[in-house]
């Protein structure tokens, strides 16, 4: 982020090094993110000898989600109008953007069930628990 007048977003001190710049939605500022806890592409597939997956492994994702910790978070930041202008020694920023964060907490019920069937939640005493926080 050496020459991006954006770099200022992550840190106010950093020198712009032009007199302004002029962001729109099609040549703006985009930033997306997805983050989770225990959704993983290595934990799902089996990869043959040539790097592509081979087989879907639902025992082992299964095993590795957190009973009752498990999270995705998203991140969208898109700049609709945006300017920025030298005077002397200070650079000023104006900008007005989108922004959205979104977080899913979830069970490991949320996939168990549906992929292992009702089988073990069998009874009063074992009831298939499907709690999810969603905040955004």
């Amino acid at each position: 982020m050496r020459l991006s007048p954006y770099k200022q977003f992550s840190n106010p001190t950093k020198f712009v090094p032009y007199n302004g710049y002029v962001g729109i939605l099609v040549i703006g500022n985009l930033n997306i993110s997805l983050q989770n806890s225990s959704l993983h592409f290595d934990k799902v597939f089996r990869y043959g000898s040539n790097g592509k997956p081979e087989a879907i492994m639902v025992n082992n994702f299964i095993n590795s989600l957190d009973p009752d910790n498990n999270w995705m978070n998203l991140n969208v930041n898109s700049e609709i109008l945006g300017f920025g202008i030298r005077h002397r020694n200070n650079f000023f920023t104006v900008s007005y953007r989108l922004q959205t964060q979104q977080y899913l907490n979830f069970y490991e019920v949320l996939f168990k069930f549906p992929l292992k069937g009702n089988g073990t939640y069998l009874g009063a005493d074992n009831p298939a628990e499907i709690k999810m926080k969603i905040n955004g």
